[in-house]
């Protein structure tokens, strides 16, 4: 008998070990002293299962497939994986806004990779805006490339704050009478932030026509609540001093780089700021010397709530505490 039980056990756990499509096991041809091990075992399959679709998911770059469940020891290390691919899927959306602070530490060998190609990024600006710089001297060739872009470029007389060429205007040279918008593509009425651009001075005097790495970025958000992003930098044009404004409409990456920096930053399963969050959030903070009170709370009945009603149940009881904090105390970072 004992060998028999031995037999189906050894078999369903090599099936469960190494099969691609795993042979389920029938519960009722165990003898009775045996069925409880048989009902771990099939545990262990589901368990399984899900870090193998899991894993899956996460090998081809789906990082929005199901979760899996809590109690799924085999997960663990996965879903620290995840958490890392959410977040450096989070700083290479800002790479690619222009942010070249970003910086990965948590990655081995790719982490060096990684801050290399910040780097060199971070020089090709420079480079590239120094070569923007001599282009000017062929303006004509220049008014024809920008042309094509899909950003506004607007070149604004430093002094009179009148507009002096747009790469949109209806004519297609890019020039129009007396700066008066109404003569080139409407943007008066497409940009509502029209009037700070043509008003926009270097007040602090964060850019210079002698330094041709000198430049500064601003965004503005319009009446609508759409966000643009103004690249400013000084240049001589036609014998003017002008500014030459490259305008971006940033609404739709600004709002997909704060649903990743949810996913980065949040617990998925309750909502709540997860371990990275903190790590960051306490060194901004030790490094500015803010004041702050860190408040720890220990929940009553959770673990008899989780043995009692599963974890699922013990993840909507951790949510409605935190709903209660929220709702009472306004100044509280949950």
């Amino acid at each position: 008998m004992e060998d028999k039980n031995s037999v189906l056990l050894f078999e369903y756990l090599r099936s469960i070990l190494y099969d691609s499509e795993i042979n389920r096991l029938d519960i009722d041809q165990l003898d009775e002293p045996f069925q409880k091990l048989g009902k771990g075992m099939q545990y262990l399959q589901e368990a399984v299962e899900e870090m193998l679709r899991y894993s899956a998911d996460l090998s081809c770059g789906n990082l929005s497939g199901p979760y899996p469940s809590r109690e799924n020891f085999l997960c663990v290390n996965l879903k620290n994986l995840h958490a890392n691919m959410n977040h450096l899927t989070w700083q290479a959306k800002q790479v690619a806004a222009g942010d070249y602070s970003q910086h990965v530490s948590y990655l081995g060998e790719f982490s060096e990779a990684f801050n290399t190609m910040i780097e060199q990024l971070r020089e090709r600006e420079n480079l590239l805006m120094k070569k923007a710089e001599m282009a000017e001297n062929y303006n004509r060739l220049l008014i024809e490339l920008t042309h094509s872009r899909q950003e506004c470029i607007m070149v604004v007389d430093a002094h009179s704050g009148e507009i002096v060429y747009c790469n949109k205007s209806k004519n297609g040279d890019g020039e129009f009478a007396e700066g008066k918008c109404s003569t080139c593509c409407g943007c008066e009425q497409r940009l509502t932030i029209h009037d700070e651009i043509l008003k926009w001075k270097d007040t602090e005097k964060k850019i210079s026509r002698n330094d041709s790495d000198k430049y500064t970025v601003w965004e503005k958000e319009d009446s609508e609540g759409r966000i643009y992003q103004i690249t400013t930098y000084a240049i001589e044009w036609k014998e003017k001093e002008v500014y030459v404004h490259i305008i971006t409409d940033i609404t739709e990456s600004r709002r997909k780089g704060m649903i990743l920096e949810d996913k980065a930053y949040r617990d998925p399963g309750t909502g709540l700021y997860n371990r990275r969050y903190f790590e960051e959030y306490m060194e901004r903070a030790l490094l500015k010397r803010e004041q702050l009170t860190l408040c720890y709370i220990d929940i009553d009945g959770l673990k008899y709530v989780n043995d009692k009603y599963g974890h699922l149940e013990g993840d909507n009881y951790i949510a409605m505490i935190v709903a209660a904090i929220k709702n009472k105390a306004k100044y509280i970072r949950v």
